[in-house]
């Protein structure tokens, strides 16, 4: 995979290669971990759901705090990194919440979705699982949306959270807001996504229940 993506021509980058991919891959972490932590939800809660009305809401209010926490702390070794490379932060760091908060609410949407699927057909959460640690691949974490591979460039400006990421990326090295109008829609996206998460969580909420 990594051969055929041309990782070694990843494309032209703003800032250079190993501050890009550190900035990068803890942006993605963190779409990861919410995405996994949300999509155990069921499973994680399914004692307290046999005595009390637990509300999932604080569980999973609680998973995405805890992750964007570790993310605080691990941005200022990034931004210490980034001042190695004489980066240094620029008014745009201060919409740096506002860009990470569309990833997050796609993260937790796809994984709300996953984690009611997950009850009925749990190897089809393994399948997922592993799908979404591949989609690293067709989005601009190791590379920048110019790869010089064709096919992974055309699929990275079909995906969308490239650009959730790339405005998060762009508002800590103080690079360029591209593509504002699909930022947008992607935005929007992620919105709609995490509202049908929550809005299958109560409607199949008692039946899950009942299976686990």
């Amino acid at each position: 995979m990594i051969n055929y993506t041309n990782i070694l021509h990843p494309g032209n980058l703003p800032i250079p290669y190993p501050a890009y991919v550190l900035i990068s891959t803890m942006i993605w972490r963190l779409f990861i971990s919410i995405y996994q932590s949300t999509s155990n939800v069921f499973f994680e809660s399914a004692s307290f759901s046999l005595d009390v009305r637990f509300l999932r809401e604080v569980l999973i209010i609680k998973q995405i705090i805890l992750q964007t926490l570790n993310l605080a702390v691990g941005l200022i070794f990034i931004e210490i990194v980034l001042i190695y490379y004489g980066i240094y932060p620029t008014w745009k760091i201060l919409s740096f919440p506002l860009t990470l908060l569309p990833l997050i609410l796609m993260g937790a949407g796809i994984g709300l979705l996953t984690s009611v699927y997950s009850v009925v057909l749990p190897d089809a959460k393994k399948w997922l699982d592993y799908g979404m640690q591949l989609l690293m691949f067709v989005t601009p974490v190791i590379y920048s949306p110019q790869v010089s591979n064709s096919l992974i460039r055309k699929i990275i400006h079909l995906n969308p959270i490239s650009y959730l990421l790339d405005w998060s990326r762009a508002s800590l090295i103080g690079g360029l807001f591209a593509d504002p109008g699909k930022f947008l829609i992607s935005s929007i996206g992620a919105l709609l996504i995490f509202l049908a998460g929550l809005r299958l969580l109560y409607l199949a909420e008692d039946k899950v229940i009942e299976k686990i």
